[in-house]
């Protein structure tokens, strides 16, 4: 007896602050693939003969709309090359990412001066177990903070400076302590 299951499989999201949502997120079928997490847990279902998906998710559920929003219409109208490219966590400088996700992207990061909605897609990325999205958020959050100070970092994130002057102080000399002459010295011979 062949399983058939339909076109979108619905979810039941529970956010980090335990609410839950009234109404399910469904998610087309044919694009569960992309994350690792939920092609187990459709896998794991299917073998038991159930196609009732309840997941609790660690974020907010604008984040997993948005995560719907990449698998259902950003990742699979990427080109062969362009997901070839969106595999990859790190880019060579002649490789840029589709139009389509940048514009998906910045759409994220406009609607969220704090940021706070680029961290919990991050967050939703990473549990899933979505590499491309993953890697387009993370290359995102590294562009905000490539050549910044961390003060201008903790501005941009909305995050706040809690360190005392004593923690910073024994944090740095700690640091520097991780760094021995010895290390140097090496490095010179080496290279002469």
């Amino acid at each position: 007896m062949d399983i058939v299951i339909d076109e979108e499989i619905k979810f039941e999201v529970i956010t980090e602050t335990g609410v839950q949502r009234q109404d399910l997120i469904s998610i087309k079928r044919k694009c569960l693939s992309i994350s690792v997490t939920l092609s187990n847990m459709l896998v794991e279902s299917l073998s038991t003969g159930s196609c009732d998906f309840r997941i609790s998710i660690p974020v907010h559920e604008i984040a997993f709309i948005q995560v719907k929003d990449y698998l259902e219409n950003i990742y699979p109208n990427l080109s062969e090359n362009e997901k070839k490219v969106a595999q990859k966590p790190l880019l060579d400088k002649s490789e840029k990412i589709s139009q389509r996700e940048y514009d998906f992207i910045r759409g994220v990061d406009v609607q969220s001066p704090d940021k706070k909605t680029l961290i919990t897609l991050l967050e939703a990325a990473n549990y899933l177990d979505i590499a491309p999205l993953l890697y387009l958020v993370a290359r995102h959050i590294v562009s905000h903070i490539k050549g910044k100070t961390p003060d201008e970092i903790r501005k941009s994130f909305g995050m706040l400076n809690n360190w005392t002057p004593e923690a910073y102080a024994k944090a740095v000399e700690q640091l520097n302590g991780t760094f021995s002459p010895s290390d140097s010295s090496t490095e010179n011979k080496a290279s002469q």
